[in-house]
């Protein structure tokens, strides 16, 4: 039985399979579909959690039952999703053909690349490149490209199934979908960013403090754009501390949350937590001819991801306990064990001696029967599962 859940599971993992809590599906349904006669897309539905919540919004839109066969439709690759997705439908009164059961790459550039949609909402399947059948990434990844993109291989499928549904918008459309948190800052993403904010006149993001998602460590914003805008163009960031706050949330409210003026460049977003005129500030410290860049003097690289910090990282008493003077790099695993604008060897000094964790394990690249005796019993020590800290995953060399 146990193995039967990790496969369950490793497969949800491997074709981005997690679906949407219904507080999200409601919630951005409620934005997103505002008029009886909107013509909603869900370009990968799943087992149906927004297809439910779009069709539920309609009703209370007024939408008759009768009325509602034409205003829904949702692909779906996967069989037995897309079958579970239609019996949702059903329950409505919507026949099967609201349900496509395709690749939503292939549909839109062969069955529907004409028709376009008032609204699109969903939650794509987080997706790294090298799991994506390459016959659908191809498709995708040439789509993106006639769009102006492009793509490459760290990009993750939830870009191409943003801006190609992006895309499908008519020029009055709504887009609301759950996107990871990493939209925000990480590279590959940069150019996302400058499409979305190219692309759309108004931008609101809803993040959250604590996972939303049980069965994965991802943190996810739900990301609302509109094409037009009634009153100022720009972004505004929305923070909740957990899921529970949403279905409290006031639409209306949002819509008061003052607007931040959107750069058109690859910049991270990031920024746009702050006040606008903190924003302001930056930018203009950034074109102050006084003020230098970190990179004219130094080399600025990102990180080291270890997967497991609370083992390769050390402090200088587990160093000394493991007798691993010999097989540690000297590192800055924090900008708060960063003081001031210098770090010198005496500033290490003092981290080390507060016990901060300021030693990576490195030990030499052999098989492990090669290995020095003190890094093999600290190998098995760490495969003992006895370092159970939880900690962030990121290091920077020093």
């Amino acid at each position: 039985m146990q193995e039967e859940i990790v496969e369950n599971i490793d497969a949800r993992k491997l074709r981005g399979g997690y679906y949407t809590p219904k507080p999200i599906a409601d919630f951005v349904c409620k934005w997103a579909i505002t008029e009886q006669t909107q013509c909603i897309l869900e370009p990968s539905c799943g087992d149906g959690n927004f297809i439910e919540s779009a069709i539920e919004r309609l009703l209370k839109l007024g939408v008759s039952k009768e009325n509602l066969f034409g205003l829904v439709k949702g692909i779906e690759f996967n069989h037995i999703e897309a079958e579970k997705s239609k019996l949702r439908a059903a329950r409505y009164g919507l026949n099967s053909n609201t349900i496509v059961n395709a690749d939503f790459f292939d549909y839109i550039s062969r069955e529907d690349k004409i028709k376009k949609f008032d609204v699109v909402v969903g939650n794509p399947p987080f997706i790294r490149y090298q799991n994506f059948p390459e016959e659908h990434r191809k498709r995708a990844f040439e789509m993106m490209r006639e769009i102006g993109l492009n793509p490459n291989k760290l990009t993750n499928i939830w870009v191409p199934f943003l801006v190609i549904a992006s895309n499908a918008l008519t020029k009055h459309g709504r887009l609301g979908m759950v996107i990871p948190a990493e939209l925000f800052q990480v590279k590959y993403a940069a150019e996302t960013r400058v499409f979305l904010s190219n692309f759309f006149a108004k931008i609101t993001i809803v993040t959250f403090k604590k996972l939303v998602f049980e069965d994965i460590q991802q943190e996810v914003v739900l990301l609302l754009c509109e094409k037009e805008a009634s009153d100022n163009d720009g972004i505004r960031v929305v923070e909740l501390e957990a899921l529970e706050e949403l279905e409290e949330l006031d639409i209306p409210k949002i819509l008061k949350t003052p607007i931040k003026s959107l750069e058109h460049n690859s910049e991270k977003w990031t920024k746009y937590f702050l006040e606008e005129e903190e924003i302001q500030l930056l930018r203009r410290i950034k074109t102050d001819p006084r003020i230098g860049y970190c990179g004219d003097v130094m080399e600025v690289d990102v990180g080291i991801v270890t997967g497991r910090n609370d083992f390769f990282m050390m402090t200088r008493e587990d160093v000394l306990k493991w007798r691993l003077e010999k097989y540690t790099q000297m590192v800055v695993s924090k900008s708060n064990h960063l003081k001031g604008i210098t770090f010198t060897p005496d500033d290490f000094n003092i981290n080390s001696e507060a016990q901060v964790e300021s030693y990576l394990f490195l030990p030499p690249n052999v098989d492990f029967d090669d290995l020095p005796k003190v890094c093999q019993n600290y190998i098995l020590f760490g495969e003992c599962g006895c370092r159970l800290r939880k900690k962030r995953n990121t290091v920077f060399i020093s």
